[in-house]
């Protein structure tokens, strides 16, 4: 009874050791697979990790943006009254350019209305010389006396005027 015992106990811890071996050989496949998963989940954790932090930075890139834009929007709008402004300049010296050639235009018609009179006035002053040097060679053909060297008497003029109470003797020199 003893040996029967002691035989059903080996058989006993030998089955009870090969329930074992058996168990750390299904368990061995396991420990490997979640082994492998734990490596998984820390791969994705740190994915994870560095997709927030894109995001992070993505928040602050599109806050960036958006600072940018308005700021691109408010250079615009101050541009644009920039423009309006030089657009209103321009007009209002276009107006003063118009009005200066207006201006122009009219001393340039005075100036060729000017010009014609000296010119008319020049013919007639032409015109008179010669009558004078005319009347100046016909007085000294017919009269003998040279009139370019006659000099007026002022004192007897004046004399001859006070005497002569005719108007047409006024002192016109």
């Amino acid at each position: 009874m003893r040996v029967r015992f002691w035989r059903s106990w080996r058989i006993a811890a030998a089955t009870h050791e090969q329930k074992h071996q058996n168990l750390l050989a299904q368990r061995a496949p396991m420990l490997a697979r979640q082994i492998e998963l734990a490596e998984l989940m820390a791969t994705r954790r740190a994915d994870i990790e560095n997709y927030e932090a894109r995001l992070v930075a993505q928040a602050a890139e599109d806050d960036a943006a958006r600072n940018a834009i308005e700021q691109q929007r408010q250079e615009c709008t101050r541009r644009e009254a920039e423009i309006w402004k030089l657009v209103a300049e321009r007009a209002s010296q276009l107006e003063t350019i118009n009005s200066d050639e207006a201006n122009l235009r009219a001393v340039r018609d005075r100036l060729s209305e000017l010009q014609e009179k000296r010119g008319t006035h020049s013919v007639r002053q032409t015109q008179l010389q010669l009558q004078i040097e005319h009347l100046a060679e016909h007085v000294m053909e017919r009269y003998r006396i040279d009139l370019r060297l006659f000099e007026p008497d002022t004192q007897a003029h004046e004399k001859f005027c006070m005497r002569s109470s005719s108007a047409r003797c006024a002192p016109n020199l």
